[in-house]
């Protein structure tokens, strides 16, 4: 009797132990955590694909001065910069042949232009032949650059092109190439024509683009929206923050965007951060990157 009293007795705490349990403030589990992504809107814009070279701006016309007699510089009348004109003087060069006395000759322009470099100082002996100035036409300014053999191919006279000097930009467009590679470079020589640039400075370098296809207008994604060169599908983010897996039909492929034919509307968020962690059906956060 005292035995069934005491399983009675044990029972009655037991339950007494749950009801205090049971009576406590429950924990509010916190929802898991999402996966923070970033996402790029779908815009329209321009695909442009481009060969990327590395020239040297000139002249339109360009002339290296030659000394045609031996002596010595008497003296530099145009300095580097100067304006010329066709027959002006740049220098006098003195012929000192022993046992004879000379005038000073004059050096004189080959062309209207400016006066690009000077080579030589007074009183520096000279030799028939030796570089004296180089002048040059600032009118008609051309780049003259090389082509790789595997982007000779995509060349035509005419195609568009523009150089990017001091962040600034110049449109131009191909006027001519050689049409074999050369043996030793393994390049072809090509010369663009710019439309202007009066303020460049020929002699420097800068780089040119040639337009190879342009699409204006159109469905725009950003590369890094695909997963290396798979342009099959992409993560697209869905109103209510789910992630959906979208096939696309991509177009032009272009150096900074992909034209997209069909698969995305305008105004749709696609992954391009963190799409490596996500798959169909997941929630996520998101934040929108330029």
């Amino acid at each position: 009797m005292r035995l069934v009293k005491r399983l009675i007795s044990w029972q009655l705490l037991f339950l007494t132990f749950l009801n205090i349990l049971d009576c406590r403030p429950k924990k509010v589990l916190k929802e898991k955590e999402l996966l923070t992504v970033g996402v790029q809107i779908v815009k329209r814009g321009e695909v442009k694909k481009t060969i990327k070279l590395f020239g040297r701006i000139s002249g339109g016309e360009e002339a290296v001065v030659v000394s045609k007699i031996p002596g010595k510089v008497w003296q530099i009348v145009k300095k580097e910069g100067s304006p010329v004109k066709e027959n002006d003087t740049i220098m006098y060069i003195l012929n000192d042949t022993p046992g004879m006395e000379y005038q000073p000759g004059p050096i004189l322009s080959p062309i209207n232009g400016k006066v690009g470099k000077i080579y030589v100082d007074v009183a520096q002996p000279v030799n028939i032949g030796t570089p004296l100035a180089m002048v040059f036409s600032d009118k008609n300014l051309k780049i003259k650059t090389k082509v790789s053999e595997k982007d000779l191919p995509f060349l035509k006279k005419g195609m568009r092109a523009y150089l990017i000097y001091d962040n600034k930009r110049y449109e131009g467009y191909l006027i001519n190439f050689a049409p074999v590679i050369d043996p030793l470079t393994r390049g072809a020589e090509a010369e663009i024509s710019l439309k202007e640039g009066k303020d460049l400075r020929v002699g420097t370098f800068g780089d040119v683009y040639l337009i190879v296809e342009e699409r204006k207008n159109t469905i725009t994604v950003s590369p890094s929206a695909f997963f290396f060169d798979d342009y099959s599908f992409l993560f697209v983010v869905r109103e209510d923050s789910i992630v959906e897996k979208r096939k696309v039909t991509v177009g032009l492929i272009g150096d900074e965007k992909i034209e997209i034919l069909a698969g995305l509307k305008e105004g749709e968020k696609v992954i391009t951060i963190g799409k490596e962690l996500v798959k169909e059906g997941t929630k996520v956060n998101y934040q929108i990157l330029e």
